[in-house]
């Protein structure tokens, strides 16, 4: 999971510094300034003056998170209750579900997608057995990956299997997958079969 989280801090006149700290981060993109947990130096800010701050973040699980901007200064304050803010952040976890477990050699099957991060590049593809060049699909803005048609070669590779989604822009999200049981058509015995002795 990643996201991309903005932080900044105003001032009326004061020196100050500022730190965000993001419960469950596991990993910060780069070296991006004050996103780590020290304080880092943000110099003089002139009154009503402003600055801000861009970092990828990644997240270990789903869930919601609390990102927290605190900002401290060296000279008197006359107001130390605006010093920090919060927001809270939704961490999703990607889905890609094949609409059938079982399908024969030659068919095709329909994949699709959920929780995605919207405007994303994913291509789906076979982690065993032939795979034609996947195309990259674009996720909708919900978030979705809409009924997409899977190709299973008439002469292909037997038994288990998973379709894996991938973001084409590393570290956007880990791959996600699901599986899938390719089998023979079952034939049928000859409807006269059983009394044959």
């Amino acid at each position: 999971h990643s996201a991309d989280d903005r932080t900044g801090a105003r001032t009326d006149g004061a020196a100050t510094s500022s730190a965000l700290s993001p419960p469950g981060a596991v990993e910060l993109a780069g070296t991006p300034e004050c996103f780590t947990t020290a304080p880092c130096a943000l110099g003089p800010l002139a009154p009503g003056s402003s600055r801000s701050f861009t970092a990828t973040v990644g997240f270990a699980t789903a869930g919601t998170s609390t990102i927290t901007a605190l900002v401290t200064t060296g000279v008197a304050d006359s107001d130390a209750s605006n010093n920090s803010a919060s927001v809270g952040l939704v961490v999703k976890q990607p889905v890609i579900r094949l609409l059938q477990p079982v399908a024969e050699p030659g068919s095709v099957v329909l994949a699709v997608g959920q929780d995605f991060p919207p405007g994303a590049a994913v291509t789906l593809a076979w982690d065993v057995g032939v795979n034609v060049r996947p195309a990259t699909l674009t996720v909708a803005a919900d978030g979705t990956i809409r009924a997409t048609q899977i190709l299973i070669f008439r002469r292909d590779q037997l038994g288990p299997r998973n379709l894996v989604a991938t973001a084409t822009t590393e570290g956007l999200f880990a791959p996600v997958q699901d599986p899938m049981m390719v089998a023979p058509r079952t034939v049928a015995p000859p409807a006269d079969f059983a009394s044959r002795s």
